[in-house]
């Protein structure tokens, strides 16, 4: 009986190993970037939210600044890189993309920031890459952000 429990746990040790080492190593989403003059819009999962999303459980609210476009993003590059565990890949004109890791198992989230200089908003996504619910970590995240940046402009 002791030995059957082991193997069991065993098992289990191995399957939850090999979730960390996939997950750890996922490729990034081909959905990422500018599409359509926009941000991808949010799977029909609970783990992302998006200022462009039409489902209120999804739906999070954009940014707004009243300085320049260049100084907004220069702002909020400042803040992404004093994250723990954020990594800014991409920070070209207008366009921000993070990858953040969980402090735990480094699940990866991907979060984007699409500045529109005209209406001087920030389009925001952000989501998990794996799993179907993140327990509102992205949400979370974003509304720290935003708490910071707003503080700052």
């Amino acid at each position: 009986m002791t030995r059957l429990i082991l193997i069991i746990v065993g098992f289990m040790a191995l399957a939850f190993l090999g979730t960390l080492i996939w997950a750890r190593s996922s490729s990034r989403p081909g959905t990422l970037g500018i599409n359509n003059g926009g941000l991808s819009p949010c799977p029909d999962s609970p783990n992302c939210v998006s200022s462009r999303s039409s489902n209120p459980e999804q739906f999070i609210a954009q940014f707004s600044y009243d300085i320049s476009t260049e100084q907004a993003q220069l702002q909020l590059v400042h803040i992404l890189q004093k994250m723990p565990r954020a990594n800014v890949v991409t920070n070209s004109p207008g366009y921000i993309y993070v990858e953040s890791r969980s402090m735990i198992f480094g699940f990866i989230d991907d979060t984007e920031f699409l500045f529109d200089e005209e209406k001087m908003v920030i389009h925001i996504r952000s989501s998990s890459r794996l799993g179907y619910s993140d327990m509102g970590v992205n949400r979370s995240r974003i509304e720290k952000i935003r708490y910071q940046f707003n503080n700052l402009s």
